[in-house]
């Protein structure tokens, strides 16, 4: 069942955005709060922000994974890679 979702971002003028239900689906370094609003995970944003620090240093994304498994660092699903 594919579910969509009417967002308003208060502004009548401008067409209602609609979210796909991976819109609420778990994002990596956040969580969800009330109203299902976007909350910062502290713990985890540390490793967003090095993913960041090394895509920016020209690491691909093959790099990155294995720059990630290095350090131990697991997804949100709990696995390496």
């Amino acid at each position: 069942m594919n579910q969509e979702v009417i967002i308003s971002n208060g502004d009548l003028s401008k067409k209602p955005l609609v979210a796909h239900q991976s819109y609420f689906r778990k994002c990596y370094g956040y969580d969800h709060g009330e109203d299902d609003k976007f909350i910062i995970n502290e713990d985890e944003v540390v490793n967003v922000r090095k993913v960041f620090k090394w895509y920016l240093g020209d690491k691909s994304i093959l790099g990155i994974m294995k720059q990630l498994d290095n350090h131990g660092i697991k997804s949100f699903t709990g696995k390496y890679k």
